[in-house]
């Protein structure tokens, strides 16, 4: 029996036409790789690459990294306002959780929001350069 996170098989496009139509479905968002066989498209490897890596782009190092220094930032002022190590600062560490995950949450969603416009703008130049060669 199969494990249902099998990884799917590369959708391989061969025209521009299939690239946009890829672009506009809801396949365009999935973790399916791409391999462009776009004739005339002398980087179509690192193109594909490239849209690859934006498309599957998922913001948890930058997310880990805006949790941890906002659990910093909040403990420290925490700290600084009720003093350190004492029973005030260690009812309030809820606050310095909240701001830590909320934090992470918004990283995240720019960071992938940022990535999939990346994406977008990558399949435009692709476009653009096969339109320049027919």
């Amino acid at each position: 029996m199969k494990g249902f996170l099998q990884e799917l098989p590369p959708a391989v496009i061969e025209t521009p036409a299939q690239l946009q139509v890829f672009a506009s479905s809801a396949a365009f968002g999935s973790r399916q790789r791409v391999i462009l066989n776009i004739p005339g498209l002398a980087d179509a490897r690192a193109g594909g690459e490239r849209l690859n890596r934006y498309r599957h782009e998922c913001g948890c190092s930058a997310g880990a990294w805006a949790m941890t220094a906002a659990f910093v930032m909040v403990l420290i002022w925490l700290m600084m306002h009720y003093g350190p190590f004492n029973l005030a600062t260690l009812k309030r560490m809820p606050i310095a959780i909240v701001g830590a995950i909320l934090s992470a949450a918004v990283i995240k969603a720019v960071v992938i929001a940022r990535s999939r416009s990346r994406a977008r703008r990558e399949v435009a130049l692709i476009l653009a350069k096969t339109a320049d060669n027919p």
